[in-house]
């Protein structure tokens, strides 16, 4: 990720290489749900499409993270983010 002002590289959590080592183990998980700023140094790749993906994005800004099309993406954060989730769910 670059500073926009120096050109500079600067730091950011690297989400997709994390979504990527999540997808791999056979946890038995269901759903992934990522809380981030969106200040990711890497992207999520087709290969880490899982049936249930949300990015819920809790900055002040919006710069999105580039995913594919298994993420519902959700800006902002409330507990009724997660009701929103279930009931997206249950429409399936």
């Amino acid at each position: 990720m670059s500073d926009y002002l120096s050109g500079r590289t600067i730091g950011g959590t690297y989400l997709g290489e994390a979504i990527s080592r999540i997808a791999k183990e056979e946890c038995g998980f269901d759903r992934i749900i990522v809380f981030t700023d969106e200040q990711a140094a890497d992207r999520i790749l087709a290969d880490h499409a899982v049936t249930n993906g949300y990015i819920v994005n809790v900055a002040s800004n919006r710069h999105g993270v580039d995913y594919g099309k298994n993420w519902t993406q959700v800006s902002g954060w409330s507990e009724s983010v997660i009701q929103y989730i279930t009931q997206l769910e249950k429409a399936e």
